[in-house]
């Protein structure tokens, strides 16, 4: 888990639209220094990036690292690793859904990036495979199960 630091600053993921068209949203991991209000900065990037004022971005969901691992993960599996970063839901039988790779966005350093990244490989390959956990047990306390040798692979 990534502390809070000056240099990489605090890495959050939130859910961004614009209101002004009717493009889809998108999931967003972004770093933020700690004494900048992290809803600020994320709309002030995005505003450059998609050519739109600030007040035209919607932004939910926002949450720091620390906040997705202690109180938002589904999986309290610790080696699905940065896979947990994204977790957006829980369908049919308890299988675990990821933010879709082509509507994530990262405006992160290099480090960091290389993470998110890995997270996002093993994210789709746990999806792929068929990922699920017991959704009737509390959050935390929720462990994978594979629906085949592969995922017990691609989660080790």
């Amino acid at each position: 888990m990534q502390k809070e630091n000056p240099l990489n600053g605090i890495l959050y993921r939130a859910c961004a639209a614009r209101t002004d068209n009717t493009d889809p949203e998108v999931w967003v991991f972004f770093e933020c220094p700690p004494l900048v209000e992290p809803e600020h900065a994320l709309t002030t990037m995005l505003s450059v990036i998609w050519f739109a004022r600030s007040e035209d971005i919607e932004v939910c969901n926002l949450l720091s690292e620390q906040e997705l691992l202690t109180t938002w993960c589904i999986s309290a599996s610790a080696r699905c690793g940065a896979a947990r970063l994204f977790e957006t839901g829980i369908g049919d039988g308890g299988r675990v859904h990821y933010a879709d790779a082509e509507r994530t966005l990262f405006l992160v350093g290099s480090p960091t990036l290389a993470r998110l990244i890995e997270g996002q490989r093993l994210a789709q390959a746990l999806f792929a495979v068929g990922f699920v956990v017991d959704a009737d047990k509390p959050r935390g306390r929720r462990t994978g199960v594979a629906s085949s040798a592969t995922a017990e692979e691609a989660a080790a």
